[in-house]
Order: structure tokens, then C-alpha cells, then sequence
């Protein structure tokens, strides 16, 4: 019993220890990454990413961060203040989808990796979160942002929202092309929805 206590005071001793003799002290990525909401592994044509996604704090709003292997070191690339909470983040075409929920639905943010720079490709929000779906011949998903309106039942005068349209996003190699303001119910039948 003595040995295990005495070797469990060796164990918890040892870490300051190290860091007293001299090692440096943590990166600022390897900071972000422990406190990270949001950890993704984003894999481009020829480049690994890392996506870190955080929630807001007293000083700060949300934020996304990306790093890329620079030299041996990881360094930050990009940054982005959003509004809401991170809620999801996913591949999409080779670029990245992420999602925010705020009080009132979602926001939707997406990013390409281009000539060594992440850049924004568009965003959108929704009541609901988007979706993502082959359309027609595409062999690329595209992202459907869907467009909320109250609608007032005539009988007994209660609203109720509904969706009423969507902006539907294909990708076209190099960027998205926007196709407003199709009607709902015809969202999944092509790129247009037509």
C-alpha cells in the first residue's frame, strides 16, 4: 500500500518538474486544440488542414480557426468570427461546411482552400439545418438552405411557419453557383429545381 501512494506522489510530481527543466511551453495551437469545441481534420487535393471550432465567451464571439502544417510547426491560416454556437462541421465537395446554431435557427458557412488561402464561398441560414444531396447528374452534393415564412391558417387564425422555399448551392469546380428562391417542394428534383 505505502508503494503505490509513494509512486502515485512520483507520478503527480513529475510533470512540473519537466516543465521546470526547461521544455517550452505550449503552442498556441496545441492551446486551441484542448480547448477546441470542435476538432476537424480537413483533407484538401494536397494539403491536411486542421478546423477548430469555438464557442463564444465573454471577449470573443464564435469563431472558426484553421491551421496548416507550416515547416514542421502548425500554424494558423484563417480565422472566422461567426454568431451562434458551433454545431457541425463536414466535407462537402473537398471544402468545408460548418454550422452554427443560433436562438431563431442556423447559420451556414462555407470555405474553399485555394492557392494555399482558405476563403469564404458564401453563407446562408435557415430555420432549420441545411441539407445536402445529389442532384440530377451532378456527381457533387449540393447544400439546400431552406427559406421559413408564417403562414395564417384562415380557419383559426393561428400562424404557423412553414418552409417556403430554397436557396439551393451547387458546386461548379471552382466556386458555387446560387440558384434562388426555388419552391420547396421541388428542392430535390435538380440543380435548379427544375
Amino acid at each position: 500500500m505505502k508503494l503505490f501512494i509513494y509512486s502515485l506522489l512520483i507520478t503527480i510530481t513529475w510533470f512540473p518538474v519537466s516543465t521546470a527543466m526547461g521544455k517550452s511551453p505550449l503552442s498556441a495551437y496545441v492551446t486551441d486544440l484542448t480547448s477546441a469545441d470542435i476538432v476537424y481534420n480537413w483533407s484538401t487535393n494536397s494539403t491536411e488542414l486542421k478546423c477548430l471550432c469555438f464557442k463564444p465567451n465573454s471577449s470573443e464571439m464564435s469563431k472558426l480557426v484553421v491551421y496548416r502544417q507550416v515547416k514542421g510547426k502548425m500554424k494558423r491560416i484563417f480565422v472566422a468570427e461567426t454568431g451562434g454556437f458551433p454545431f457541425s462541421i463536414q466535407n462537402v465537395n473537398g471544402n468545408i461546411v460548418t454550422v452554427w446554431e443560433t436562438a431563431t435557427g442556423y447559420l451556414i458557412y462555407t470555405f474553399g482552400y485555394q492557392n494555399g488561402m482558405v476563403i469564404e464561398y458564401f453563407h446562408d441560414g435557415s430555420y432549420i439545418q441545411p441539407e445536402f444531396a445529389y442532384l440530377g447528374s451532378s456527381q457533387n452534393r449540393s447544400i439546400i438552405v431552406s427559406k421559413f415564412d408564417w403562414v395564417v391558417d384562415p380557419k383559426t387564425n393561428d400562424r404557423t411557419r412553414v418552409p417556403i422555399s430554397a436557396n439551393i448551392y451547387t458546386w461548379a469546380g471552382k466556386s458555387y453557383t446560387k440558384h434562388e428562391v426555388v419552391q420547396w417542394e421541388k428542392r430535390l428534383k435538380s440543380p435548379g429545381g427544375n
